[in-house]
C-alpha cells in the first residue's frame, strides 16, 4: 500500500478527504485549499485557472475518523498548517477514534490557526513509526464562505432566497 489522498465530497459548502498511508511522512502536502472546488480569487470570484489566487483559505474541521497503527510502538500523525511559526499544529493522532467537533452543530468546529504567511494548506507527519507502519484518516471540513462560493457568486438568486 502507498501513501493515498482521495477526495470523497467537495461541495460549495465542505470538503470530505480519505488517507491512507504506510510510509514515513516529513510535512508532507495533502490539502491545497485554493484547488478546492468553488475557491473564490482576491476579487470575490470564482478562480479560474489560478488566476487572482487569494493569500489565504481556510478550511475548519468537523469530524475525524483515524486508526493509526505504528508498528512495536504506536507513533502518530501529526496534522499541521503552515506560517512563519511552521509548524502549527492542529492534531497529533495516535491509535483509533473518532472527534466530531460538529456535534452542537455546524458552529462549533475546530478551526485551523491564523498564522502570518499562512496560505490554509494542511501537511501530515509520521513520528516513532516502525516496519509495518500504517495509516486511515478521514477528515470533514467546512468551508469558510469568506474563501469559497456558496452560491453568492455562482447563483445569487438562489443564494438570497
Amino acid at each position: 500500500m502507498a501513501n493515498t489522498s482521495q477526495k470523497l465530497i467537495d461541495s460549495t459548502r465542505r470538503v470530505v478527504y480519505s488517507f491512507t498511508g504506510d510510509a514515513a511522512e516529513v510535512r508532507t502536502l495533502k490539502i491545497n485549499p485554493g484547488t478546492l472546488a468553488f475557491s473564490m480569487n482576491a476579487n470575490n470570484r470564482i478562480l479560474g485557472a489560478g488566476t487572482d489566487r487569494k493569500s489565504q483559505y481556510r478550511l475548519a474541521l468537523k469530524k475525524v475518523i483515524y486508526s493509526i497503527n505504528g508498528g512495536p510502538s504506536d507513533g502518530f500523525l501529526q496534522i499541521s498548517t503552515d506560517g512563519d511559526a511552521s509548524p502549527n499544529t492542529m492534531l497529533n493522532l495516535s491509535g483509533s477514534g473518532v472527534m466530531a467537533f460538529a456535534e452542537g452543530g455546524d458552529d462549533f468546529t475546530l478551526a485551523f490557526p491564523v498564522a502570518a504567511n499562512s496560505t490554509g494548506n494542511i501537511y501530515f507527519s509520521t513520528s516513532t513509526f516502525f516496519g509495518n507502519c500504517s495509516y486511515s484518516v478521514i477528515m470533514d471540513f467546512r468551508k469558510n464562505p469568506a474563501d469559497f462560493d456558496q452560491g453568492q457568486t455562482a447563483d445569487p438568486t438562489a443564494f438570497n432566497r
